[in-house]
């Protein structure tokens, strides 16, 4: 059984909602696995679970330290799944970081390759200095059944990401080059940008909540160096290379193969 269902916060539920989606849910799965005699579970959790991590690359021995109900949610629910794993259940756990790849539905990068097609301002958070990983569904979708599989991968939790993290700002340079967009880059001050944010949440139309914006002013990068080792799993898409894919599925324009 693979379960991915979560709820987000930018889907705007309160905390109750949010858990009884992700925590209950997650018991619930857990339940009716044991009750059925399934033999594996592979657990999609997140990154999220690290906060705003002190290390790049950020390895899975850091501490979990959540900043947002999502990741706290998280967090329980890993909880839940290592106590079925004490109980004979296997499971798996993996922690991605954003995904994008055709039927990207996550606001900030939704909205940014939106606003390159049109040709209008690319906004960027602060110097755009920083890196932020980003991953294919496709390389989550393979280690999701590497993980079903392999042994070594019961009791243990696994990040999940690209490799080659370009900074933000080099990242859109290179998505602008490439696809031949008008746009030009913005980039807006972390003062500023908090404060435009929070003015945007108060009509309802905030990008980006505020753990997601300290996450975005951040070096978030994480370390792949286990499920590489243990479980023989490689990230193949490059991580401007899914950008590109990603726009070519919003413009319509059909998908590349990696690099």
């Amino acid at each position: 059984v693979y379960h991915l269902a979560a709820l987000i916060p930018q889907r705007r539920a309160t905390p109750e909602v949010m858990r009884a989606v992700n925590v209950d849910g997650t018991a619930h799965v857990l339940e009716a696995a044991r009750a059925v005699g399934v033999r594996r579970v592979v657990y999609l959790s997140s990154v999220e679970v690290y906060g705003v991590p002190a290390v790049s690359p950020c390895p899975e021995e850091a501490p979990l330290a959540p900043i947002g109900e999502y990741g706290r949610n998280k967090v329980e629910s890993e909880g839940l799944c290592l106590e079925a794993v004490r109980q004979g259940l296997e499971v798996s756990i993996l922690r991605p970081t954003t995904i994008v790849g055709p039927g990207l539905d996550e606001p900030f990068f939704l909205g940014l390759l939106r606003s390159v097609r049109d040709g209008k301002p690319v906004v960027i958070l602060g110097r755009g200095a920083n890196r932020f990983q980003l991953v294919h569904g496709e390389d989550v979708a393979a280690v999701c059944m590497v993980a079903a599989e392999h042994p070594a991968a019961v009791g243990e939790a696994f990040n999940v990401g690209s490799v080659d993290v370009p900074s933000i700002g080099r990242m859109v340079e290179e998505v602008l080059a490439r696809v031949g967009s008008r746009s030009r880059i913005v980039r807006l001050p972390a003062g500023l940008a908090r404060v435009a944010v929070g003015a945007l949440r108060l009509v309802g139309r905030a990008p980006l909540e505020p753990e997601h914006m300290r996450i975005a002013l951040s070096e978030y990068v994480f370390s792949v160096a286990k499920a590489e080792r243990v479980l023989g799993w490689h990230p193949r898409w490059p991580q401007v290379e899914a950008m590109i894919e990603t726009y070519a599925w919003l413009t319509g324009k059909g998908g590349s193969e990696p690099r």
